[in-house]
């Protein structure tokens, strides 16, 4: 084998196993962050069940809704990392932008304006 060839060799080596430790990186921030994230909407759910007023619902749905968008979120940026392993294509910004579409409607004005 030619010394050119086993720089190339080399380097797509370096390159794989730099997907491959991103892919795992991923996966493990993807848990640590899934768990909390999973409390946060569970806790919520139940916290809507008591006696509250309107705008303590409105916070506590806020709080549900900004936990599921950030799930989602996770949970894409997961699938991006199993995606480039298998080299197929994806595009992150439009799963962002998707994600930041769904919930801007009930994130961003589910509180209702309060008069002065």
């Amino acid at each position: 084998m030619s010394r050119l060839k086993r720089i190339f060799w080399k380097a797509k080596e370096a390159a794989e196993e730099s997907v491959r430790a991103k892919a795992a990186f991923l996966a493990n921030m993807s848990h640590e962050l899934r768990t909390p994230l999973n409390a946060v909407i569970g806790f919520s759910s139940l916290l809507l069940d008591d006696n509250l007023t309107q705008e303590q619902k409105g916070d506590i749905e806020s709080i549900r809704n900004g936990g599921e968008a950030l799930l989602a979120l996770i949970d894409d940026i997961l699938e991006f990392s199993r995606l480039k392993r298998r080299r197929w294509s994806w595009s992150l910004s439009r799963s962002v932008s998707s994600t930041v579409s769904r919930s801007h409607s009930t994130w961003w004005y589910s509180k209702p304006a309060k008069k002065s």
